[in-house]
């Protein structure tokens, strides 16, 4: 996890640190670009630095998800209250090759935004009982 509070100089060190057990330990790396789930679904602004610092530290290829309904279960009451009718749903979306230019990272970020804005909108026109993809 990355501290959420003190100085971003923090932050970059957590993620170079995660960046170096992803390689060393041979994982996928996961990384948030909102920063945190919003207590709403919808989707918020997508920050860069600790994508840029994680792509550029691992030189992976980037895979674009979509994910919804963890919101509805961010807390322990809610857990218990919404997951017996809750829905969570993930879908891959793209797949990008390691980007090479900070112009191919501003990219990805945007486009993958779009993505999963639209893929978003798509689950919630669906009724609940037909909504597992």
């Amino acid at each position: 996890m990355i501290p959420r509070h003190g100085s971003p100089s923090v932050a970059m060190s957590s993620i170079d640190s995660f960046a170096s057990r992803v390689l060393q330990k041979k994982q996928i790396p996961v990384i948030f670009p909102e920063g945190t789930r919003t207590r709403d679904g919808n989707i918020g602004q997508f920050y860069a630095a600790g994508f840029r610092r994680l792509v550029e530290s691992t030189k992976l290829p980037v895979a674009v998800c979509a994910l919804d309904g963890g919101w509805q279960i961010s807390r322990l009451n809610s857990l218990f209250r919404n997951l017996h009718k809750g829905t969570y749903r993930v879908k891959v979306l793209k797949v990008y090759p390691f980007p090479e230019t900070k112009e191919d990272e501003k990219r990805i970020l945007e486009e993958s935004r779009e993505l999963i804005k639209n893929q978003l909108e798509e689950w919630r026109k669906l009724p609940v009982a037909s909504s597992v993809v």
